[in-house]
């Protein structure tokens, strides 16, 4: 919907060429997006990531700000180790303050409508709304 790309947790992040294809894919959305992107993840259900995964994850994460408008990452507050990964990820990859990690949907919502229009924000709130197993 419009700017907006959602994503799901990676599942499987193995090894350096899972997430360089990972990236991959969300960068070539984002640049199909139209290059203002508003990047939604649902990293709720994110697993634990293996030892060097979250620098090569933030590096590769980095060439995609100039593609991003606004992103929000939902995460669940009981996911420990995936949330201290995910914020090192996200500290080091957001040079420009426009990441925010959120725990919950009220947060993703306040910090996305500053940049969505009512039909992102719609298409968030069904984004989110889908479970995934």
């Amino acid at each position: 919907m419009g700017r907006l790309v959602e994503v799901r947790a990676p599942r499987g992040l193995a090894s350096l060429v899972d997430v360089d294809v990972f990236v991959a894919d969300v960068l070539a959305a984002m640049r199909r997006a139209g290059g203002q992107a508003l990047l939604c993840c649902d990293y709720r259900r994110g697993p634990p990531l293996l030892p060097g995964v979250t620098g090569t994850w933030a590096h590769a994460m980095r060439k995609s700000n100039e593609y991003l408008l606004r992103s929000a990452v939902l995460i669940d507050p009981d996911n420990t180790m995936f949330n201290l990964q995910l914020e090192r990820v996200v500290r080091c990859a957001d040079d420009r303050g426009l990441r925010r990690i959120c725990t919950d949907r009220a947060q993703l919502d306040e910090w996305m409508s500053e940049a969505a229009t009512d039909a992102e924000r719609q298409a968030i709130d069904a984004f989110l709304s889908r479970v995934t197993p």
